[in-house]
């Protein structure tokens, strides 16, 4: 599901910053055709026990196109990499 409007996302980017010590998160290959973008990134994460994980995935936005603010984000990426 979804985490959806304002209020949703900005507790799931809070909750992603907190869950690692360090993040470092790159974007590539942005696409945005109509009311959606799509991002492709490369993430490395440092562990509160200093292990040291890398992931890839892709994030999909959908807009309102009438305000342009984010109504919602999907994203797909292999969760054994953290789970490890």
């Amino acid at each position: 599901m979804p985490y959806i409007g304002h209020f949703d996302l900005s507790v799931f980017f809070s909750v992603l910053q907190k869950s690692f010590k360090k993040l470092t998160v790159d974007a590539s290959d942005i696409q945005i055709i109509n009311d959606q973008a799509t991002v492709c990134f490369k993430a490395e994460a440092i562990c509160y026990n200093d292990t040291i994980v890398k992931f890839s995935g892709q994030e999909i936005f959908t807009f309102d196109t009438t305000t342009a603010l984010i109504l919602s984000v999907k994203v797909y990426h292999d969760t054994k990499a953290i789970a490890d």
